[in-house]
């Protein structure tokens, strides 16, 4: 999803007809990752989780089988869902898309380095990009992106 998203971000610049400004390009950033990538690829995370809960806990190195698995699944949902939404609010709307999208990203994050220390548990879903690309860096990126966007004057921002 992050390949996808950026190749949307630039297509999205290169096409604005409106003036170019650092603004601008910041709400285009945000709005297509808060869609892209938080919006539908949560909730295609969700629907993995529910559909395909088995495969997913061997890829994160987990037993398959367990109710929480569901449970997550509707987590991811349900953050996916809401960032939807950034596409028609925005604003401190998107401050708490960020937050509920950093605070389960980076909650993930300690679960799975937990995971790392106690068990060496070295499997794809649980260590390496999907770990301190997806779970840490991007989250908090997207935080302080949406601090900086919400401090700009009123006037240069879409409503």
């Amino acid at each position: 999803m992050l390949i996808v998203t950026t190749m949307v971000i630039l297509a999205h610049i290169a096409l604005t007809k409106s003036k170019r400004t650092t603004n601008n390009i910041l709400e285009i950033i945000l709005l297509d990752y808060i869609v892209i990538a938080i919006g539908i690829g949560q909730t295609i995370a969700g629907l993995e989780h529910i559909f395909n809960g088995p495969e997913i806990a061997k890829g994160i190195g987990w037993m398959p089988g367990s109710p929480f698995q569901a449970e997550v699944g509707v987590a991811n949902i349900a953050v996916g869902l809401t960032a939807l939404l950034g596409a028609k609010f925005r604003g401190v709307y998107w401050l708490a898309v960020a937050l509920m999208g950093g605070i389960f990203g980076l909650g993930a994050a300690i679960i799975h380095i937990h995971d790392i220390i106690t068990s060496g548990n070295m499997a794809v879903y649980n260590a390496g990009p999907m770990l301190y690309l997806g779970d840490v860096i991007l989250p908090i990126l997207l935080i302080i992106l949406v601090s900086i966007y919400l401090r700009l004057p009123q006037k240069e921002r879409r409503k």
